[in-house]
């Protein structure tokens, strides 16, 4: 077994890197500014995304208002959504059925975990504070708790969602109106990109096949989902640079989608839709097909 004077001695030397690691890392509250820190992605290995579109397959009209979170479908089909008050239950082919929100559930949404956990084995962990900080952390059997911070940044806005982790790369929104994209293992800044409204509620991350027009094989494509505040629509970003690749408005006049997105086993995307009226609310099935051609129209007579 160790000695305490060794054990000590290698806390001391951890502690000391990770203080140096962290005041490195550590940006103040405009050093996240495009002028500052800079998008930086190493060079695309492969294609880029083809042209892809949202469409809206199907929808279900259930009792509003809705909560921001993510619709989520149950080991058995049916699909859980949070009403304002209430929990909603839309079992497969059924009819929605609406509960009041006990007090333990409330309690319970509110200790729920915050923290992002990486696989396999839940090493590192992730999370976003409502005051704009990111903190990385990883397990470490010499810190009390069990976690040393590996590093930690600060945007210049309230980042009061979880972020998500998709491959190695953080993904969160925050109220400057920007998607960030940052290296999971230090916290580099990938890219930041303005989506025009303040991103209040979860992003979401889509794997998929999509067969582009005239193609012989299908084509795996990966995006970023996002609901911005206020701006009615949901955007599918390319997750290597931010760009945004398409979006989709609510077929309803005057609605805007209201929920988070979330992704079914079988990839299509569920977000909530909220009417002008309070009560007046749908989940919406969303599927990523290829975008068809512009068509050239037909030539003017005695063109070749």
């Amino acid at each position: 077994m160790r000695s305490n004077s060794t054990r000590w001695a290698a806390a001391a030397l951890l502690a000391a890197t990770a203080t140096a690691a962290g005041a490195q890392s550590t940006l103040g509250p405009s050093a996240f500014d495009d002028e500052v820190v800079p998008n930086y992605n190493p060079r695309r290995s492969g294609p880029p995304p083809p042209a892809i579109r949202l469409e809206i397959e199907r929808e279900i009209v259930v009792p509003g208002p809705l909560a921001g979170t993510a619709p989520v479908v149950r080991a058995d089909g049916s699909i859980a959504l949070r009403g304002r008050d209430t929990e909603i239950a839309i079992p497969e082919g059924g009819t929605p059925t609406v509960t009041p929100r006990s007090p333990e559930a409330a309690v319970a949404a509110a200790s729920a975990d915050p923290w992002v956990y990486a696989a396999p084995g839940g090493r590192r962990r992730y999370r976003a504070f409502p005051d704009g900080r990111l903190v990385g952390e990883r397990r470490c059997f010499l810190a009390r708790d069990g976690w040393w911070r590996s590093w930690k940044i600060r945007v210049g806005a309230a980042t009061p969602a979880r972020p998500i982790l998709f491959g190695r790369s953080l993904f969160f929104g925050a109220w400057d109106n920007r998607v960030y994209a940052l290296r999971a293992r230090n916290g580099h800044r990938l890219w930041a990109t303005d989506v025009g409204d303040r991103v209040s509620l979860s992003l979401a991350s889509w794997t998929g096949q999509v067969l582009p027009p005239g193609a012989s094989e299908p084509r795996t494509v990966h995006l970023v989902l996002v609901v911005p505040d206020g701006s009615q629509g949901l955007l599918a970003l390319d997750p290597f640079d931010g760009r945004r690749l398409t979006s989709l408005q609510p077929a309803q006049e005057a609605a805007r989608f209201a929920t988070a997105p979330g992704v079914t086993p079988d990839g299509r995307i569920l977000v909530g839709v909220q009417g002008y009226a309070p009560g007046d609310a749908r989940v919406v099935f969303v599927r990523v097909v290829p975008a068809q051609p512009p068509s050239r129209g037909k030539p003017a007579h005695g063109t070749p």
